[in-house]
């Protein structure tokens, strides 16, 4: 994770009317969903199911990455 974080420059805005929302911004291949999917899986700590589709957290990551890529499916086995 540290190399993934290095170079990382945070800039940060006030919204008003906004409260408790996270906004990653990048470019394609940047690591945005890939810090989402981390995140999911490092609260499956706390709730191991996802509130959205009744399933084992690390199930819905490993469904929705290998939907992506056929080959990255592959690899997961």
């Amino acid at each position: 994770m540290a190399s993934l974080l290095e170079n990382f420059e945070a800039q940060e805005e006030a919204v008003e009317g906004f409260s408790d929302i996270n906004i990653f911004i990048g470019r394609n291949g940047s690591g945005k969903s890939t810090l989402l999917d981390a995140i999911s899986l490092a609260s499956s700590f706390i709730n191991e199911i996802d509130s959205l589709t009744s399933k084992r957290k690390i199930d819905v990551v490993i469904n929705m990455r290998t939907n992506r890529n056929i080959k990255a499916r592959e690899e997961a086995l």
